[in-house]
């Protein structure tokens, strides 16, 4: 399972229905204490951060329970720089503007699924 934190709603079913059509599995939150529930699932092999989400990049590196080494990707528009260099500061492995992220969805959802086998 991939965990994708947005709240746009829209841009959450494409991530999803791509996904899906994948044979893969999204569950989106926008919360949270949503987040840290959901990471408390052994199934999670990745977390995408849409930057525009209300969960800063630090925050969702707390959440991670210690000694899982599930990988991170974020993306944002790529005028906010800040935006992105806060997730690189976070230890976002991938941190990309949303236009290259929409670009390489089906890549980067594969990668995100099989990181941990």
């Amino acid at each position: 399972m991939i965990v994708l934190i947005t709240r746009d709603l829209f841009f959450g079913s494409k991530v999803s229905g791509t996904a899906q059509a994948l044979g893969l599995s999204v569950t989106t939150c926008a919360a949270p204490d949503r987040l840290r529930e959901l990471l408390q699932d052994a199934a999670v092999t990745g977390i995408i951060l849409d930057l525009s989400s209300d969960i800063p990049p630090a925050d969702v590196t707390a959440a991670i329970p210690d000694g899982r080494p599930i990988p991170r990707l974020a993306f944002g528009p790529h005028v906010e720089t800040a935006r992105l260099e806060s997730a690189r500061a976070a230890g976002f492995e991938q941190v990309l503007p949303r236009s290259r992220f929409s670009a390489e969805l089906v890549q980067l959802l594969r990668g995100l699924a099989t990181s941990l086998r």
